[in-house]
């Protein structure tokens, strides 16, 4: 099995390496690594923290669980087991790639109701910058946004249930499996 990419960045007035990381992927023209994984399921737990209800939580939560990605250090070699969890992630990272192709908009009151949610159930507060949300959280939330409103269009009314919710997964997953064969991937395993 290949190894992976790990990039050494040294700062330019020493030897000391300031940043390692150990690439994994590459979806699209996006490059994603340890640190990148490992911030997008932290993310993704700290969605369903402040918004119990997340479809992205729905569908992707299974993918990320198990695994071994919180003990994966840049010098551990990928096993079996490493590149089965890993590719269960690739149609997450697709389905962002392809809802950053459509204009999603958050609206300028959704970071202060999650705001306030994350501070009511204790969550992380770090997502957030002033009014906003920061830049590694907000493709999370642009994919909630993408999601709820293609696959519960209902909700905008206030009436989507529990059967319209196990619709929306699974048309989340047609549609990843649609999109699967229009976006480029690589792996670096």
């Amino acid at each position: 099995m290949a190894s992976a990419l790990v990039l050494p960045i040294a700062s330019a007035d020493s030897d000391e390496i300031i940043l390692q990381d150990k690439f994994v992927f590459k979806i699209a023209n996006e490059v994603l690594s340890l640190k990148d994984l490992k911030r997008t399921k932290k993310n993704i737990e700290d969605l369903k923290c402040m918004y119990p209800e997340s479809l992205v939580h729905k569908i992707f939560s299974q993918d990320f669980s198990g695994g071994r990605l919180n003990e994966l250090k840049v010098g551990t070699e990928f096993n079996q087991k490493d590149v089965k969890y890993f590719e269960k992630l690739i149609p997450f990272f697709k389905l962002l790639a392809y809802s950053k192709s459509h204009d999603v908009s958050i609206q300028p009151s959704l970071p202060k109701y999650f705001r306030l949610s994350a501070t009511q159930k204790k969550c992380d507060l770090s997502l957030f910058d002033e009014k906003e949300f920061i830049k590694s959280f907000e493709p999370i939330v642009r994919l909630e946004v993408f999601v709820r409103s293609r696959f519960l269009p209902s909700e905008s009314q206030g009436k989507s249930s529990v059967s319209d919710v196990e619709k929306a997964v699974i048309g989340a997953r047609n549609l990843i499996t649609s999109i699967d064969q229009q976006i480029d991937e690589e792996a670096y395993w």
